[in-house]
C-alpha cells in the first residue's frame, strides 16, 4: 500500500474515532476525560543535542480533581495532503506532572522534556483542517503512577486554535483503558 492511501487510511479511522467518541460518554468503563490548553513551542528539549526530541506542543490537561501537563513530540514530518489544506501528523503524547507554582515557558518547556516527570506515554496520529480545528487518535504505550490500566488504551483528542497566529490550542482528550477490563 502506497503512503498516501495509508495516510489516508488512518485519517478516516480518526474520523471514525471521532463519531464513536463523541456518541459514548467519556465516563464509561473507567476513561478519563478532560480539557486541554496548548502553546506552540517549537522547540528541542536541549538545544546541545542534536538527536534532543521536538517539542511541539505542551500545556495542561485539566481532569477536573487534578491537572497534568501534557507535551507532543513529532515522530514524522508534517504533510500536507494534496492542496486541500488538510495536514497529517504523527507524534509521541506525554502527560506529565507539573512543577509547583507558576508555569513560565521555561518551566513548562523543563517539565514537558524531563522523561522523569512523565506519567503516561503514548503515540498518535491525526489531522489538521483547512478551518483551524485538529483531531487525533491513538494508544497509550506507557504509563506510571497508578495509571497502568490505560497501557494499551486508546486516545482520541480534538480542539481548535484560539488565536490568529496558531500559537494557541484548547480541546478535549479522552484516555480509555486497556479492554477487556
Amino acid at each position: 500500500m502506497n503512503d498516501m492511501k495509508r495516510k489516508l487510511l488512518v485519517v478516516l479511522a480518526v474520523v471514525a474515532m471521532l463519531t464513536a467518541a463523541v456518541a459514548a460518554p467519556a465516563t464509561a468503563r473507567g476513561a478519563i476525560h478532560g480539557d486541554i490548553d496548548l502553546t506552540l513551542y517549537l522547540t528541542p528539549c536541549d538545544d546541545t543535542d542534536p538527536d534532543s526530541p521536538l517539542l511541539t506542543w505542551a500545556g495542561t490537561y485539566d481532569l477536573g480533581k487534578m491537572t497534568l501537563g501534557i507535551a507532543y513530540f513529532p515522530t514524522a514530518d508534517l504533510e500536507v495532503i494534496g492542496d486541500t489544506g488538510w495536514v497529517y501528523f504523527e507524534e509521541r503524547l506525554t502527560l506529565f506532572k507539573l512543577p509547583k507554582g507558576d508555569l513560565s515557558d521555561e518551566k513548562m518547556i523543563a517539565a514537558a522534556c524531563n522523561p522523569r516527570r512523565v506519567v503516561v506515554e503514548g503515540m498518535d496520529a491525526g489531522v489538521g483542517t483547512p478551518w483551524g480545528t485538529a483531531f487525533g487518535a491513538g494508544h497509550v504505550t506507557d504509563a506510571r503512577w497508578r495509571l497502568d490500566r490505560y497501557v494499551g488504551g486508546e486516545t482520541f483528542w480534538w480542539g481548535a486554535y484560539t488565536n490568529d497566529e496558531l500559537t494557541q490550542f484548547a480541546g478535549q482528550l479522552w484516555i480509555f483503558p486497556a479492554w477487556p477490563r
